[in-house]
């Protein structure tokens, strides 16, 4: 890599008094001082406030707006909803980039922003000027700008960790523990309190490169019992069928995940052995995620030895991202892959075999029923998926909006707008 001193600047973001414009020679070159640089699409100044990048793209913005409004003539008749999907495009998304960066902003900056956010919500609705903001947001359904940032940094954060042996970002975890917990949270209800902030970071799922295996198979649609649309009876007996033609010594495992309100249990029983392994995890993971943990656990538990296994799960999705595995699937998908490549070498074979749920097979019904009875267990899988972390931000981020709309003074009187959705309106409406 080669380095233009001609295209490069130097910036001084210290407070301390030091001389100004001293040269810094490179390649026979002093590069040049400057009080702000662009890096990344974000301008930096010296004082680090992001005055200059936010008065940038406030003037971008502005005059993108200004473009799209001519799409509101009645020779175009561009409804609502679709104005607001251009202007989320053109405006509210470089508005929100870099939101990992200048989050730190002031009132004031987070005010200006507002602003823009209000007059493209006006124009898309054509609503008068003076609509008061908690109105326009309740009925764009639009979260706020500093909510907006506080989403946006919160997925950021979320993913560094999990990628965190492929981020730079991971060099300063501890920094970025503390800036969240203190800046961010202190601003959301007390759901986060509960679900994030006690929350182990270093439990999150890492990223993983994907991997290759062999003497394995994945059957989601290869035997009869398999199609949901045949009768109750029929695939019971397929099943049997299925269940009868296995080799003796071969090993059978199922598993089962099941989530209340409350708790999240998972299940694995080996029915060769009659062992089981069964408890809860964190609620914030999906059921998704819990089958896929459940599987986990079954392999890393039951797994020990050079012989057959075959294992019965009734997650059908678990098993197609297996099937179609890439560096951008579900973190515990990439998880489950790594479990399964080391599995693979110390056992003869390995099989994941789909079993619909509610047909009465009876390895299903057992495993789930075991889920049943360890939903009051305590937690013994403390891993925890990005994508549902991320999830739980945003339920977090939206209730904190809905606070702002209770809130409001004319709440009460506007109480019908809780039920309005403009998305269900005919085009002709909006």
């Amino acid at each position: 890599m080669e380095i233009a001193p001609q295209k490069s600047s130097i910036i001084n973001f210290s407070s301390r008094a030091s001389p100004a414009d001293f040269p810094v020679p490179f390649c026979s070159t002093n590069i040049r001082w400057a009080s702000s640089v662009r890096f990344l699409g974000i301008r930096f100044d010296d004082t680090i406030s992001f005055r200059s990048h936010i008065d940038l793209i406030k003037r971008k913005t502005l005059r993108k707006l200004n473009v799209i409004k001519a799409l509101a003539s009645p020779r175009w008749r561009a409804s609502a909803s679709n104005l607001l999907k251009i202007c989320n495009a053109c405006i509210l998304q470089p508005l929100e980039y870099g939101a990992h960066a200048i989050g730190m902003t002031n009132k004031a900056s987070f005010s200006s922003l507002q602003t823009i956010h209000n007059q493209v919500i006006t124009f898309c609705f054509g609503l008068p000027r003076w609509t008061p903001i908690p109105i326009l947001h309740k009925i764009s359904r639009e979260l706020n700008i500093t909510l907006r940032f506080d989403k946006r940094f919160l997925s950021f954060f979320i993913k560094q960790f999990s990628a965190k042996d492929f981020s730079a970002v991971s060099s300063s975890v501890s920094k970025i523990i503390s800036v969240v917990s203190n800046y961010i949270f202190s601003r959301l209800p007390c759901g986060a309190n509960s679900n994030l902030v006690n929350l182990d970071v270093y439990k999150i799922i890492l990223t993983s490169l994907p991997v290759s295996w062999e003497d394995f198979s994945i059957r989601t649609q290869d035997f009869d019992f398999q199609q949901r649309s045949l009768v109750l009876n029929v695939i019971k007996h397929q099943f049997s069928e299925f269940r009868s033609c296995l080799p003796s010594d071969m090993i059978i495992l199922a598993t089962d995940v099941l989530k209340s309100a409350n708790a999240t249990a998972i299940a694995a029983v080996n029915f060769s052995t009659k062992v089981i392994f069964k408890g809860s995890i964190h609620n914030i993971n999906s059921i998704f995620t819990g089958e896929g943990l459940a599987l986990v656990l079954a392999i890393s538990k039951f797994i020990c030895e050079f012989k057959d296994y075959l294992i019965l799960t009734d997650s059908k999705s678990n098993l197609s991202a297996l099937l179609n595995i890439n560096f951008h699937s579900p973190k515990i998908t990439l998880f489950l892959a790594r479990v399964i490549a080391h599995a693979l070498t110390i056992s003869k074979s390995l099989q994941l075999v789909y079993s619909p749920v509610h047909v009465e097979i009876y390895e299903n019904e057992c495993a789930g029923m075991i889920a049943k009875n360890a939903l009051n267990s305590p937690c013994f899988l403390d891993w925890i998926s990005p994508e549902d972390s991320t999830s739980e931000c945003y339920k977090i981020i939206c209730k904190s909006q809905n606070d702002i709309w209770q809130q409001f003074k004319y709440c009460v009187q506007f109480r019908w707008l809780d039920d309005f959705n403009f998305r269900k309106l005919s085009p002709s409406a909006v």
